[in-house]
């Protein structure tokens, strides 16, 4: 995209090009619902959508990666649980708590990390869109200012949303330490067993 030295730059540059009938009336209808009046700067302001979205295509990609992995890491934690569970419930064995905090802590941190990627797509795919919105209902220039803008807007709120996160990890850590800690000597029955 232009930077502020480039935004007032004149368009000399001339490029020519050969279009399929169908391509051109998809330009043409897109320019239409957009109120643009030139062929010329429907394509100019479809070339500036393009280069926006194509910025930001490989941020996404690596997102969409890292959630697939999460699911994936998920699914295995959560058959692994299912297991610790089942297994000492057909023996007859008791249940190894320490072993099921440590299969739920890596559960949840799945969830995190597949939270915190479903948020990042949402954000940057409403920055996309409205930087788009924002090229093709106004003149290039504002169009341009109103895309940097958005963008701007759905960064920060992944950076706040990341803090939100990392605040929501220490108060879930600090619970878990407080709640597993294992059962008080007041609350021991008699036989030795503890009291649920």
């Amino acid at each position: 995209m232009p930077d502020e030295s480039e935004k007032d730059e004149q368009k000399t540059e001339r490029f020519n090009m050969f279009m399929s009938p169908s391509e051109m009336k998809a330009i043409d209808d897109w320019a239409w619902h957009n109120k643009i009046r030139s062929k010329s700067e429907a394509v100019r302001r479809l070339c500036q959508i393009g280069l926006l979205v194509g910025g930001e295509l490989d941020g996404l990609s690596d997102i969409t990666i890292k959630m697939s992995d999460a699911l994936r890491d998920l699914d295995d934690e959560t058959f692994s649980f299912w297991g610790l569970i089942a297994d000492p419930a057909n023996k007859g064995d008791k249940l190894n708590r320490e072993a099921v905090l440590s299969l739920l802590q890596g559960i949840l941190d799945r969830i995190e990390k597949i939270e915190a990627a479903a948020s990042d797509i949402s954000s940057a795919l409403v920055g996309l869109y409205s930087g788009a919105i924002g090229i093709a209902t106004h003149d290039s220039d504002e169009g341009q200012r109103l895309a940097s803008a958005a963008l701007g807007t759905a960064n920060e709120t992944m950076a706040k949303m990341r803090e939100l996160r990392v605040q929501r990890r220490a108060t879930m850590s600090v619970l878990s330490d407080i709640s597993y800690k294992g059962p008080k000597t007041s609350e021991v029955r008699p036989d030795g067993e503890p009291e649920l």
